[in-house]
C-alpha cells in the first residue's frame, strides 16, 4: 500500500491539497505540485492517512479528533460496545506499537478497536476547541 498524507500549512493557517509527501534522513518534506516548491516538516504539520474509515465513511488521519461510543470491562478484560458511553479524543500514531491509537482524557485505545463506534469531529488545527453540545 502506498502511504496517503495530508499537509497542514503552518505559514498559512489551512491544509493544502495536490502535495506530494517524501521523507529523508527521518525529516518530512511536502512537495505542491501546482507551485513546485519544497517545504520542510517544520513549516507544515504532515499527517498519514490511518487507512480506516469512521461510520460515515470518513477517512481517519492521525490529528483528527474523534467521537466515539464504548468502554472496557476491566473485570472480564476484554472490549465491549455500549451506547450510553461517548469518548472523544485526538488521532495518534504510536511507534512503538506500529499502529494509530486514539487518546482520551482516560486511556489511550488502539484505533483499530474503535473504528466502527467513532465519527470524525473535528482535527487539531480547525477544530482545537470541540463544541460537545452538537
Amino acid at each position: 500500500m502506498i502511504p496517503k498524507y495530508r499537509v497542514w500549512d503552518k505559514e498559512n493557517q489551512k491544509y493544502v491539497t495536490n502535495v506530494s509527501v517524501q521523507f529523508s534522513n527521518g525529516v518530512g518534506f511536502w512537495w505542491r505540485i501546482a507551485g513546485g516548491m519544497w517545504r520542510a516538516e517544520t513549516v507544515a504539520d504532515i499527517e498519514m492517512w490511518s487507512t480506516l474509515l469512521d461510520k460515515k465513511k470518513v477517512e481517519i488521519y492521525d490529528g483528527d479528533k474523534l467521537r466515539f461510543w464504548w468502554h472496557i470491562d476491566c473485570s472480564a478484560e476484554i472490549y465491549t460496545k455500549t451506547d450510553t458511553t461517548e469518548f472523544e479524543g485526538v488521532v495518534y500514531y504510536n511507534t512503538e506499537a506500529a499502529a494509530f491509537f486514539v487518546k482520551s482524557d482516560d486511556f489511550d485505545y488502539e484505533l483499530n478497536a474503535c473504528k466502527d463506534d467513532c465519527e470524525v469531529i473535528g482535527n487539531i488545527h480547525e477544530t482545537p476547541v470541540i463544541d460537545k453540545e452538537k
